[in-house]
């Protein structure tokens, strides 16, 4: 059996239009596959920041804009939970610490005393600085574990095509 390479390469070149097209042609219907898996990512970011405009940070409305961009845009799974985890971080002030402590599992006088502490630019003691770790890593989970991606897949799918149809004719050559 003799391997056409030509057939070859044109036919994952048209799996991969295909795969683009696919996702393309779903965007009518309500945004399209890039939509699939937000929901989770939306309430957990809903329950870990405060609507309204805070003082030093972006408003919820904007980071869950940043995130889907991300999201959209096939942003790396570990880069988007490191850019959500900041986004939250940066909204604890003293005020809003009991219902974060609540929502992670954090001790809430813990956690509005070391808000205390960020908001007045004091550095935090070593027991303060384990907590914040600690809340830092269950913030991580909250948000990694919504954060699936679904709709990359697809880009991923594609991409992975375009790069077996060059690497095919480079064989060719």
């Amino acid at each position: 059996m003799t391997l056409d390479l030509p057939l070859i390469v044109t036919a994952i070149g048209g799996l991969g239009t295909a795969a683009f097209g696919l996702v393309d042609a779903t965007k009518v219907f309500g945004g399209g596959v890039n939509h699939i898996g937000f929901r989770g990512i939306r309430a957990a970011v809903q329950q870990l920041t405060e609507p309204g405009q805070p003082a030093n940070a972006l408003s919820q409305k904007k980071i869950l804009a940043t995130l889907q961009s991300n999201w959209m845009n096939g942003t790396d799974l570990g880069g988007q939970k490191d850019v959500a985890k900041s986004l939250i971080k940066l909204n604890l002030r003293p005020r809003n610490a009991c219902a974060l402590a609540e929502a992670t599992g954090v001790d809430p006088a813990d956690l509005t005393a070391i808000a205390t502490r960020i908001a007045a630019g004091t550095s935090l003691s070593s027991a303060e600085s384990d907590i914040f770790a600690r809340f830092d890593l269950i913030v991580a989970v909250l948000v990694g574990l919504l954060a699936t991606p679904l709709a990359p897949i697809a880009k991923d799918v594609s991409s992975a095509l375009a790069m077996a149809v060059n690497a095919l004719q480079l064989v060719r050559k």
